[in-house]
């Protein structure tokens, strides 16, 4: 038997996951790292561990209804017992690296690791990628862990969030998070409920996450072209502002006796950016 052995360097670890299995059928870590290491003959920036909830359900053929409720009951109590073991032994491998790793006893900061866990009460649904998935806030990031492709987006990252195709009778929004690194590409997460959108901006505003929300899909290929341009022009005409749909109407009504040469705003028409027709949208898949 040929076992392969990964060494992962802690100074590496950008993010690290603790995941347990509640509503989902694995236990898992996952470590997001800042360089990427070769694994077989790929190169990758994930590394996961995890364990599968056995399935314990069988079907009896033959037995009455009685035996058939009891069985049913004695699988779930073995199925609830495993997931607090295997939740238990993760647990307690999660607080040994983080007390071997103890910031009050190192120096340096790079060598300390301390895990996230996502939080499922906050967590909704939506598409960064192809597929529709369940996304987790943690305490510094919005993952989705389960499914590959992994997603996993730093919040200390992103400057703003705007959400788009806020109609009355739609059911569903877009988000896009914008980054503070310009030159990077926006984030989309597309069709996202409306119903969680309430709870999203509580979560945003928690972590102090400024937040827009507008009727149209934009062209941020377009936007941040011009935005890159002379960033400091782009806040001093009022920056991010004009995606506060509030705050032109105000404007717009009190400016009526206002002539345009006044108007020293930011300018989306003027200044080159455009805006998709209809629900075309520019997507970066990660």
């Amino acid at each position: 038997m040929v076992i392969d052995i990964t060494d992962i360097l802690y100074r590496n670890i950008k993010h690290a996951f603790f995941q347990p299995a509640e509503n989902e059928l694995v236990v898992l870590l996952h470590f997001r790292l800042r360089h990427p290491i070769m694994l077989g003959k790929k190169s990758v920036h994930d590394i996961q561990f995890y364990t599968e909830v056995a399935e314990l359900s069988h079907t009896l053929i033959g037995q009455s209804k009685r035996s058939m409720f009891e069985d049913e009951f004695d699988e779930e109590r073995q199925e609830r017992e495993q997931r607090k073991r295997l939740n238990l032994m993760y647990q307690n491998f999660v607080k040994q690296v983080e007390e071997t790793f103890n910031p009050t006893e190192s120096k340096s900061t790079d060598s300390t690791i301390e895990f996230d866990i996502p939080y499922r009460d906050l967590g909704f649904h939506g598409a960064p990628g192809r597929g529709r998935v369940f996304l987790q806030p943690t305490v510094n990031c919005l993952v989705q862990l389960i499914e590959p492709p992994y997603f996993i987006l730093t919040l200390s990252d992103v400057e703003i969030v705007h959400f788009e195709r806020i109609q009355f009778g739609l059911r569903e929004f877009d988000m896009v998070f914008v980054f503070h690194d310009y030159s990077r590409p926006v984030e989309h997460i597309n069709s996202v409920p409306i119903e969680a959108k309430d709870s999203i901006q509580e979560w945003l505003d928690s972590c102090n996450i400024k937040f827009y929300s507008g009727p149209q899909n934009l062209n941020w290929k377009r936007i941040m072209q011009e935005v890159q341009k002379d960033p400091q022009a782009f806040f001093e005409g009022g920056g991010w502002d004009f995606l506060d749909m509030e705050k032109s109407d105000d404007e717009d009504g009190q400016g009526s006796g206002s002539s345009s040469e006044d108007d020293e705003g930011f300018d989306p028409e003027e200044d080159g950016v455009c805006f998709c027709d209809g629900l075309i949208r520019f997507t970066h898949w990660s």
